[in-house]
């Protein structure tokens, strides 16, 4: 039972950590938008890097959101057919549709590794002189851990269904 506390400590830790960037993210979306007009409203002039770091930031809240999403199967879909079927069967489908969401989840991370693979050997830069993989680097990551927690998610579905029969 100890194992299984600590898990659970650390997904809390986790949550907490997703919650933070993504409010940190948005807020600095926001100031550094704000900043940026009023600097070329007031002096005609703003950061150079700013609309860059603020495409980033995008980027990065909205893919720590997706994560977030995943958390509790929360994104959008269809599901049509499982109002149709009985909810025992409707946990057949969710934990194929789960398994389906996972693979394409790592098929997406695999080609975004590679993509990041590119920028390196490239030395593509952002920002002026930040290495582009470290701007990117969110994309494989959200997508493994977007595939992990649908395969979680998967599994658990079906031992419920196992638990049913």
């Amino acid at each position: 039972m100890k194992i299984k506390s600590i898990f659970k400590k650390i997904e809390h830790i986790g949550i907490l950590l997703e919650d933070i960037l993504i409010v940190s993210f948005i807020g600095s979306i926001i100031g550094l938008s704000v900043t940026q007009i009023f600097m070329r409203l007031v002096f005609n002039s703003g950061f150079i890097w700013a609309d860059e770091l603020v495409k980033l930031f995008v980027l990065w809240a909205t893919l720590i959101a997706a994560i977030s999403a995943s958390r509790q199967n929360k994104h959008l879909k269809i599901d049509l057919i499982s109002k149709m079927i009985s909810n025992k069967h409707a946990l057949l489908l969710d934990t194929f549709t789960g398994l389906i969401t996972c693979s394409i989840c790592w098929m997406i991370a695999w080609h975004a590794f590679r993509f990041i693979g590119l920028t390196l050997d490239f030395e593509e830069q952002v920002l002026i002189d930040t290495p582009a993989w470290a701007a990117y680097i969110i994309v494989p990551i959200s997508f493994l851990l977007m595939g992990y927690r649908y395969l979680n998610i998967s599994a658990h579905n079906l031992l419920k269904y196992i638990r049913t029969t």
